[in-house]
């Protein structure tokens, strides 16, 4: 747990670059569903699909391959440490039948 307040524990922020989060999961579906295309699955038009692509990939989050994109470990990584502090939201849902 982090906090600006000593001796106050909140949970992580996350969340922080929602836009990311999007594209890698679009990412993720469009290498597991060869039926859909990137651009498809990410919503993009050719611009935001250039720089969503272009950041992920400075960043390591994914790299180009003969076969298209792929989803690296790195990107993976990120994007469960910024979904951690909603798991228990998730929980919530899914027990509740949300899900």
């Amino acid at each position: 747990m982090n906090s600006e307040i000593p001796g106050v524990s909140v949970p992580p922020r996350g969340l922080r670059n929602p836009p990311m989060l999007r594209f890698l999961s679009a990412v993720a579906h469009a290498t597991s569903n060869p039926d859909t295309s990137l651009p498809e699955a990410a919503g993009l038009d050719a611009m935001e699909l250039a720089i969503a692509m272009a950041e992920a990939k400075r960043c390591g989050f994914i790299a180009m391959q003969p076969e298209g994109v792929k989803l690296m470990p790195a990107g993976i990584e990120w994007s469960a440490a910024e979904l951690l502090p909603v798991m228990p939201l998730v929980a919530v849902a899914s027990q509740g039948g949300l899900l």
